[in-house]
């Protein structure tokens, strides 16, 4: 159930990637900044609440993979996702952005499960599935 793990979650590692709250293509997403920024804020308390590692990465389209990719080196990824920021946005340039995520995730950790999220407030959700 939520907020419960089995005893093996805390060898469970999860990245998420997604916009910042104060990139100017959040409010298309449906949220404003400051909900975003407490939505992610309490997503990732939560998560370590239930025993999950999690690292979020927050890349605007302008900024390179690279980082992401950088980060996805040398740890054993049982999940990768993809914030609702980037997956709900009906910028072209957003959702290219999503492809680019996906294929580097499938590219780098292919056995790791891609997650999706539907608000700032649901990645344990995501995990959880």
């Amino acid at each position: 159930g939520k907020g419960k793990c089995s005893s093996g979650c805390g060898n469970r590692n999860f990245i998420f990637t997604g916009l910042p709250w104060n990139h100017p293509a959040v409010a298309a997403s449906g949220f404003t900044p400051q909900q975003v920024e407490a939505g992610i804020r309490s997503d990732m308390a939560a998560i370590v609440k239930a025993g999950y590692k999690i690292k979020a990465v927050l890349l605007g389209p302008e900024d390179s993979l690279d980082f992401l990719s950088d980060e996805l080196k040398g740890v054993e990824w049982t999940g990768t996702g993809v914030g609702f920021g980037v997956r709900g946005n009906p910028s072209p340039v957003i959702t290219r952005r999503l492809m680019d995520a996906v294929q580097l995730y499938r590219d780098e950790v292919p056995r790791a499960r891609i997650l999706f999220n539907y608000s700032p407030v649901t990645s344990l959700w995501a995990i959880q599935q």
